[in-house]
């Protein structure tokens, strides 16, 4: 895609601007987008593997799918527990689905960011090299509650990948 779907960073994808304008017609091909979804979806369900359910998981994600997300991110995690890349994406998505929630309705915002902290710290204690981490992690600290916290994350992420458009 030529813009992201997601305010977070998900593993192995360069850097796309968010899009700049609500309601506007997104840069996608879909002919393109359902050929790739349909060999992806196949393959996950035919031969599921951390390696067919990962990208599976960010599909669903991109969409806002979030409870299939969720559920292949799980099932991903149970056969592969020690992939940062896969701990990453799931806090990038739980944080996205937070993000889409009202605040403070019933306390679910507060739930999910707590649970994308919680994968996202995962991540890095598996790989602190891993820039996606490090990235949403402090994208979420910002949202969660602006603060030297968030602040401290944001210059840790930007000595590590200072020369990214990200």
């Amino acid at each position: 895609p030529e813009e992201r779907p997601i305010e977070g960073r998900l593993s192995d994808f360069k850097y796309v601007p968010l899009p700049n304008q609500r309601g506007g017609s997104s840069k996608v091909d879909q002919g393109q987008r359902e050929l790739a979804a349909t060999l992806l979806l196949k393959l996950a369900h035919e031969n599921p593997t951390a390696d067919t359910l990962h990208p599976a998981a960010k599909y669903h994600l991109m969409l806002h799918e979030f409870e299939q997300s969720k559920q292949e991110f799980a099932a991903a995690l149970a056969l592969e527990p020690q992939n940062a890349k896969i701990h990453s994406d799931f806090g990038a998505g739980l944080f996205e689905e937070g993000r889409m929630q009202q605040p403070g309705a019933d306390g679910n915002q507060l739930q999910l960011y707590g649970r994308s902290l919680d994968e996202l710290n995962k991540a890095l204690e598996l790989d602190t090299s891993l820039l996606e981490a490090h990235f949403n992690r402090a994208l979420l600290l910002q949202y969660m509650s602006p603060s030297e916290q968030a602040k401290i994350a944001w210059k840790d992420y930007l000595q590590r990948d200072s020369t990214s458009p990200w």
